[in-house]
């Protein structure tokens, strides 16, 4: 069948990866990677703990079987004949690779006339001449793939897949016992790899919201400071209010960010496979900070069963930390000395909050009242003339 015939071709095979300088590393692929998928692999192992700006992009280089005895190949992706709409990526088994050790050679990508005169026919120096060519720009990648001929726009309208065609024409019946064996499938896997990152997500949860003794003087001024807001306002006796300011002030604002967009700090791909696992992260995290409690059924996602059982003890953490904050005595504002020596830009302090202001003027001059006419045409006037003075600041 179509499914054994996947299986059996995904072997592991160690191969021997030259760099562009032309340095061996071991590398281990599937014999049903597709040549993107080697390609991927390749750049971790060769490229292992180097910061992504040093890391060349796939599309910047081509992978080139090295035959003992022939001529070199280079692996294409695109090498099936289009049926009924329809292309299969080449995978390594097709090159039928069957040295004991084969090497493969990153090359530098090489234009549409040199991948059609680089067959199994042409001679070493052209092979050669390739190594040594730079990497091209991606300006110049992007005019390259857009130099198509007409021909080559007809081949781009239609659909790939990797090792089984996507049937659209199974029953209601076949569809859900596939999605059903699929499901168990990635279920084993899946508590793994929950079971792997559990430390980190504890770790992270224990750092996010430390001991008393280690929290900054700006967060407990924050704290102190939302709360002084809910005893003005009447709203101490309801604890979630507070609970839910803190949350989007600090919590879900700020370090949700740094979770999910790891490469505002970090020189790092974050791949879609990695942003796909960011955001099972966040979820736990923002469920950790809620203080309602939405009931699971079987139908529930995935991600929220996953840790149905942790977010409890998640919560009580976060509980216990905003409890602690505030039994703190308050900040000192001398921790404003440690700003550096320029101090803060009033300059960009105030037209921020003039962008605000004149955004929501008739608010704002609403909000004043009959009673103070004064106060009303003295924000009116100040707004006038600032937008007359520095039109650009607003």
């Amino acid at each position: 069948s179509t499914f054994q015939t996947v299986i059996s071709s995904g072997i592991n095979a160690e191969y021997g990866v030259r760099d562009l300088n032309k340095n061996e590393h071991p590398v281990t692929l599937l014999t049903c990677d597709s040549i993107k998928q080697a390609k991927r692999k390749v750049i971790e192992s060769v490229h292992r703990g180097k910061p992504a700006s040093q890391i060349p992009p796939i599309e910047s280089f081509d992978l080139m079987y090295i035959r003992k005895g022939n001529t070199p190949v280079i692996l294409r992706e695109n090498q099936a004949p289009i049926v009924e709409g329809w292309r299969k990526l080449s995978i390594l088994a097709d090159y039928k690779i069957e040295d004991p050790q084969p090497v493969l050679a990153m090359i530098p990508l090489s234009t549409d006339s040199e991948h059609s005169s680089l067959s199994p026919t042409t001679d070493r120096r052209k092979a050669s001449f390739l190594t040594t060519k730079r990497y091209r720009s991606k300006g110049n990648l992007i005019t390259a793939g857009m130099n198509t001929s007409e021909s080559d726009k007809s081949e781009e309208r239609h659909q790939i897949y990797h090792l089984v065609k996507p049937n659209n024409d199974l029953s209601e019946t076949d569809t859900l016992l596939s999605t059903k064996m699929m499901s168990e499938v990635f279920l084993t896997r899946l508590l793994s790899t929950k079971g792997t990152l559990q430390p980190y997500v504890d770790d992270l949860l224990q750092t996010v919201f430390m001991s008393r003794e280690r929290v900054p003087p700006c967060v407990k001024y924050l704290f102190d400071f939302l709360e002084r807001q809910a005893q003005r306002h009447n709203l101490l006796h309801n604890q979630a209010y507070i609970h839910t300011w803190k949350n989007n002030s600090l919590s879900l604002r700020f370090w949700m960010n740094v979770v999910k967009n790891p490469h505002f700090l970090l020189d790092i791909d974050q791949t879609p496979t990695i942003d796909s696992s960011l955001n099972i992260v966040c979820g736990v995290f923002m469920d950790s900070c809620s203080t309602s409690d939405k009931g699971l059924t079987k139908d529930s996602p995935i991600n929220k069963l996953l840790y149905a059982k942790d977010i409890p003890r998640y919560r009580k953490q976060v509980q216990k930390h905003y409890e602690q904050v505030s039994s703190l005595p308050p900040a000192p504002l001398d921790f404003l000395t440690g700003l550096p020596a320029t101090g803060l830009n009033s300059t960009v302090a105030v037209s921020e909050l003039l962008v605000i202001a004149n955004k929501y003027q008739k608010q704002l001059q609403s909000s004043f009242g009959p009673d103070s006419p004064s106060l009303n045409l003295k924000f009116t006037s100040v707004i006038d003339a600032t937008m007359l003075s520095a039109p650009n600041l607003v």
